[in-house]
């Protein structure tokens, strides 16, 4: 057999099999490839976590709300918060770490919140206690010994800009506010 009719017959199947291998990458379920979004949702897993990035979603904020004290927004990766903002870069990762515990709420959903200091942009984040706090427990004697968090925020998530960060507990119709006076300030 010749050259031109072995590559005539070879280059067809080649075509057939590198298209099915392309299709299958795209069906997997993993998201799109290329599609950040997608890639967000499918690493969350549905846990929230260090281990897992989660994704923001936008709320519409609300005025009727229950202040909640038993909370401290403490930390974003390295920095501890104070009286300053503190100051994160677009393209990293960032995990904010901290406690929280309201007693007596009947299926408590908790939030990490972001909201835009120009009153633009209001996001949020689910949260999962699951990190052992016994210096909480030593200081409130009602807190469980599992209050702490630990949630990643994927690169991008945050524009840029100035946030208000807090907590959040919804638990009915009900909006707990946990607020320490923390901020960020989002950069390129």
């Amino acid at each position: 057999m010749n050259h031109k009719r072995m590559s005539e017959i070879l280059a067809p199947s080649v075509m057939v099999v590198a298209a099915a291998f392309l299709l299958s990458a795209c069906q997997q379920s993993g998201g799109v490839p290329g599609n950040p979004e997608s890639q967000v949702a499918a690493t969350s897993g549905g846990q929230t976590g260090a281990a897992a990035g989660v994704h923001l979603v936008a709320y519409t904020p609300s005025s009727a709300y229950k202040p909640l004290s038993t909370c401290n927004l403490g930390m974003v990766n390295a920095a501890t918060f104070g009286t300053h903002p503190v100051e994160l870069k677009t393209g990293a990762v960032n995990t904010f770490k901290g406690w929280l515990f309201a007693t007596n709420l009947d299926s408590p959903t908790y939030w990490l919140r972001f909201d835009g200091q120009r009153g633009d942009r209001y996001l949020q984040s689910p949260l999962k206690l699951d990190v052992e706090r016994p210096d909480v427990t030593a200081v409130h004697a009602d807190a469980p010994r599992v209050s702490g968090f630990a949630v990643t925020i994927p690169a991008n998530a945050l524009p840029p800009g100035q946030y208000h960060a807090y907590l959040a507990v919804t638990s009915g119709d009900t909006t707990y506010i946990c607020d320490s006076g923390r901020h960020v300030d989002v950069n390129h």
